[in-house]
């Protein structure tokens, strides 16, 4: 995979090529962003406001790297809707420490996955 992935250079010929991703399982992305805030993974699942912005950045990981629906997102942290959980997308966009947070749990748990 890495091998396909230095392939990619950028230009306008690599935007319609579908190249193979990583993708994380979600209970994955659950202990990592778990282990940052500090708190119990089962956390992140329940249904309701439990969480705050740790559930914020576990769906936006979840979006990102699982390669799961927002349905089936939405379904494992507390029956979120599918436009609840497009809108908590659309939100981190504007939270620069939630970025911050997602980018760097995204590059660990990448990291991982090309070590393997």
């Amino acid at each position: 995979m890495e091998q396909i992935e230095g392939r990619r250079t950028g230009r306008a010929q690599d935007e319609d090529v579908a190249l193979p991703h990583w993708t994380v399982p979600i209970k994955e992305i659950n202990v990592a962003v778990a282990r940052y805030y500090h708190i119990e993974p089962e956390e992140l699942q329940a249904h309701g406001h439990h969480g705050g912005v740790a559930k914020v950045a576990a769906v936006e990981l979840a979006c990102r790297l699982s390669g799961l629906t927002q349905r089936a997102i939405g379904a494992h942290y507390g029956h979120i809707s599918s436009s609840g959980v497009c809108a908590i997308h659309r939100k981190v966009g504007r939270d620069p420490e939630v970025v911050s947070v997602v980018e760097v749990l995204a590059g660990k748990l990448i990291g991982k996955r090309r070590r393997k």
